[in-house]
């Protein structure tokens, strides 16, 4: 005879979707590009809330010759294997020498530790050129007014890095590919503080990497040991950087997108979170998941009895 459900096994289950549902929910800032079925301009679109203060707006730097510089909505978004996505994508290029910046300003906070992510594709990667990804209080150049930048096209170089304090960390591994999505990672330390130290630290993953280390959950310890390469088990490229500092990521602060010098390409899927890597991709925690499981488990077996 099949046993009826009861109100505590109803209780149970709702419990458990709570308990799942709570160890994903500290982003505190996502930006999907949900902004309609038509091709556009990026600057102007957003508005107020979920984290943000504002709209869209673009920008250039000129420093020599006549460069030609393009902002894009895209109704079209990036795909990463298994990862949720939704909406459009921004898409940036700087044909000469020049930036051109695409930033939006935000409400959210975040003190001690910051987790990010973000999807990005080129169709033309720049070992002279960058494209990049940092918090700052305007639209300039990121390596002078940026908090911090987290770059899968790093400036004069074949693969990315990371910013902090106006100097960069290159990243160690294998240069980006044209036409390839790619999963940028990183957290950054201490964040708030006066002349504190401070750890920036990105890992730049394809999608056949991104699926072997999601079984169980992102874990950094697993990133950190992973052999540098293109394999499955690899992490495509890994960089950190560790200075006394004081960068800080809070209310008024401009998140800013950037391609200087050649690179064209989109980003998709910026997420900001205060708890983990995996609350940016939904993933539930190891220990939460197991709790609720146990405690599922606990209830159909004392029903049993």
């Amino acid at each position: 005879m099949k046993t009826p459900y009861t109100p505590k096994l109803v209780l149970a289950v709702a419990c458990l979707m709570l308990t799942l549902a709570a160890s994903h929910a500290a982003i505190v800032i996502q930006e999907s590009f949900d902004y309609g079925g038509s091709d556009g301009s990026l600057n102007g679109l957003g508005s107020a809330g979920s984290g943000w203060s504002g709209s869209w707006s673009t920008g250039t730097t000129t420093y020599t010759g006549s460069p030609s510089f393009n902002e894009d909505y895209r109704s079209a978004g990036l795909t990463f294997s298994s990862l949720a996505v939704s909406g459009g994508s921004a898409f940036l290029s700087a044909n000469g020498d020049g930036f051109i910046s695409a930033g939006r300003l935000h409400s959210a906070s975040v003190t001690g530790t910051l987790y990010g992510s973000y999807l990005f594709r080129t169709a033309n990667p720049s070992p002279t050129g960058l494209y990049s990804l940092f918090e700052g209080s305007g639209l300039g150049v990121g390596s002078a007014n940026g908090q911090f930048a987290i770059e899968p096209d790093g400036y004069a170089s074949s693969n990315g890095g990371v910013i902090t304090g106006g100097a960069y960390t290159y990243a160690s591994g294998t240069p980006i590919s044209a036409n390839e999505t790619y999963l940028s990672l990183f957290k950054v330390t201490n964040l708030g503080g006066s002349s504190v130290s401070q750890t920036a630290t990105m890992w730049l993953l394809r999608e056949s990497q991104y699926d072997n280390f999601l079984a169980g959950g992102i874990d950094e310890t697993e990133l950190n040991a992973a052999t540098l390469g293109s394999g499955a088990s690899d992490v495509l490229q890994r960089a950190t950087r560790t200075i006394t500092n004081s960068a800080s990521f809070s209310n008024g602060g401009m998140l800013t997108l950037q391609s200087y010098f050649g690179p064209s390409g989109q980003f998709d899927e910026i997420r900001i979170s205060d708890t983990s890597l995996n609350e940016l991709l939904a993933v539930p925690e190891p220990s939460h998941a197991l709790l609720a499981v146990l405690g599922f488990a606990s209830l159909i077996l004392r029903r049993k009895r």
